[in-house]
């Protein structure tokens, strides 16, 4: 079940009518069991395994609750488990050739899990909650594949009493859907084919094709994920749940720390709360904090993919953080002799260029099938650079499609600001129709060739 399909819209909208016209005591259940035929619809064979991971890890629950002296030890088994079968799931499974059936979202329900059991552990997480909450903390359909990774204390008790759903979180729920439709389908679908042209034959790229593929790429996976997150926080809004925002404008970045506060918000905030400051963040000295900065990055890409081009795209994002750490000082000096505060263009347009440039330099080792593959990109760089007309033929497949995307690209950025600072129901409306009408053209332009995808973020 795509979840830019007409199906989901009707999944959606069932589940929604039964949430809300049942009696608020059985709201959990209702939600539950749409979230399992939710899951189950998309990754059947590997839905029992889940299901016993899961019990699992809320029975350790209980028990880290019930006992002081071993509860360190249930916490840790628990973790060793939840490492373990994403260990197993994603990189045993691939290097030996297992045929296991992988489970969707495992990388997410595992990080959700491990928040589950050390925030019982540092009894950051008070109450115990009943297993059908626990498993719609892990299972909750709008976020289950892809996020945002919520923490507990922020999920977990909006679940203990029906909340009220408002007018606003109609109108949340309709623009964030209607915004996640154009974003995937008629931007990111539709940069798809150039960008698969370019990567998947390197070698056959002339440099202006090959830089234009990897500026694509940028925008690709932002407004691949960024309308994931989208319909994931609308559907949420209709049962009047709250989910956590996962971006924030990550393009306009100032640097690559600032990057990370504005991309993927919820992962990294699960790193510096689970990995970095564990590993003792910046208590420890000026070594240690950048040893650990290497180090969550370098997770951070193991957890992406089994691969080393991943390996590197993480390693990438560490070293340049980094960098900016031990340059700070002499930047700062530098600012303050030319004149302008970081406020200004001067300094902020040539830093947000720069971080761009970094960002989609380093996408070009996730986006592409291997280390080496990424490096004849590179070098198809600067390569000569053939006649735009052949850049257009290679990563414009279909002119046509420009004429959705552009409108629909200016769109996406005004209603992102638009819906979530006004609502209203003129507005709401207006918002859908507009959606409504670019996704059909996009849709039309698009029309028998193979522009649909899985959203990015579900192969995490």
């Amino acid at each position: 079940m795509q979840l830019t399909s007409l199906s989901f819209i009707i999944f959606l909208l069932t589940a929604v009518l039964f949430y809300h016209l049942l009696p608020s005591r059985f709201g959990n259940a209702v939600l539950l069991v749409f979230s399992m035929l939710f899951y189950a619809s998309l990754s059947l064979s590997s839905f029992p395994v889940i299901l016993i991971y899961l019990w699992i890890v809320y029975m350790l629950g209980i028990a880290i609750k019930r006992s002081q002296k071993g509860a360190s030890l249930f916490t840790a088994f628990g973790i060793i488990i939840s490492v373990a079968l994403l260990f197993i799931c994603r990189y045993l499974n691939r290097y030996l050739e297992l045929s296991l059936a992988v489970p969707l979202g495992i990388s997410y329900i595992t990080f959700r899990c491990i928040s589950y059991l050390a925030d019982l552990r540092s009894k950051k997480l008070i109450s115990l909650y009943d297993p059908v909450q626990f498993l719609l903390y892990a299972m909750f359909f709008p976020k289950v594949t892809a996020g945002p990774i919520e923490r507990p204390v922020d999920f977990l008790p909006q679940l203990t009493k029906r909340p009220i759903l408002s007018e606003e979180d109609i109108f949340t729920g309709i623009t964030r859907i209607s915004t996640g439709f154009v974003k995937k389908i008629a931007v990111a679908d539709l940069l798809a084919p150039g960008v698969e042209t370019v990567f998947s034959s390197p070698l056959s790229a002339d440099g202006l094709s090959a830089v234009t593929a990897s500026v694509m790429y940028s925008f690709l996976i932002l407004f691949d994920f960024s309308g994931y997150t989208d319909i994931a926080i609308g559907s949420a809004s209709l049962f009047g749940i709250k989910l956590s925002e996962n971006f924030d404008s990550p393009y306009t970045a100032v640097s690559v720390r600032n990057f990370w506060k504005r991309w993927h918000i919820t992962l990294t905030k699960w790193l510096t709360g689970y990995i970095y400051i564990p590993l003792g963040g910046s208590k420890r000295g000026n070594a240690r904090r950048l040893i650990n900065i290497l180090i969550v990055f370098l997770i951070s890409g193991v957890w992406h993919g089994p691969t080393l081009n991943f390996v590197v795209w993480g390693a990438l994002h560490g070293i340049a953080q980094v960098l900016e750490i031990l340059f700070a000082p002499l930047g700062n000096k530098i600012i303050r002799a030319i004149g302008p505060g970081k406020r200004s263009l001067i300094w902020k347009v040539p830093a947000v260029i720069s971080t761009f440039l970094l960002v989609t330099a380093a996408w070009v080792f996730f986006r592409a099938d291997s280390v080496e593959s990424a490096l004849l990109l590179f070098k198809q760089m600067i390569s000569p650079w053939a006649a735009p007309q052949v850049m257009i033929s290679r990563c414009m497949p279909q002119i046509t499609y420009l004429y959705v995307m552009i409108p629909a690209i200016i769109f996406s950025v005004f209603s992102d600001r638009f819906c979530r600072n006004k609502k209203g129901f003129l507005r709401t409306l207006f918002i859908a129709v507009i959606s409504a009408w670019i996704v059909i053209l996009a849709g039309a332009v698009s029309s028998g060739t193979q522009t649909g995808n899985n959203f990015i973020y579900f192969n995490f």
